[in-house]
């Protein structure tokens, strides 16, 4: 293949791929609506303590709920796993890991916070797996909690 031709065909390709990817549906700007009710039924029956919304950063959606009340690392874990149970998803191990994140700040840059992660499974009616991803990171102020669903 010549210099030229072959320059041509690269141009195509990564033109054809540059269209697929703005073409694409993006998920990442979108919560699902199971993981919206399961936090407004959340708020209804603790009134005292909301959960409230954040930002949708990095595919996950950031939830934050201010520390008090006697809330632990291991409370608040608890809570999150039982939305996510509540909402179809089993549990795919029975241990949580231990990584850490970024979760979104109001303003500056940032920094990594130590966070608890766990991974659900649910299948669907077509027999296909959907993964839920979850985080708890202890913030200074507050617990910040992230869901992923991969469908």
């Amino acid at each position: 293949m010549s210099y030229p031709r072959a320059r041509k065909l690269v141009g195509i390709v990564c033109l054809g791929v540059a269209a697929m990817l703005l073409s694409a549906p993006s998920r990442a700007a979108s919560i699902p609506a199971w993981l919206d009710q399961a936090i407004t039924d959340f708020n209804k029956n603790n009134p005292t303590s909301p959960i409230e919304f954040v930002a949708i950063k990095d595919q996950y959606a950031w939830y934050r709920l201010p520390k008090g009340g006697g809330i632990d690392a291991a409370d608040i874990r608890g809570k999150v796993y039982t939305i996510a149970q509540a909402s179809g998803y089993a549990k795919m191990s029975p241990e949580e890991l231990v990584t850490a994140a970024r979760p979104p700040v109001a303003s500056g840059a940032a920094t990594q916070k130590k966070c608890w992660s766990r991974a659900f499974t649910m299948t669907v009616t077509t027999g296909q797996e959907r993964l839920l991803t979850s985080l708890i990171c202890e913030d200074t102020a507050d617990w910040k909690m992230a869901f992923r669903v991969i469908q």
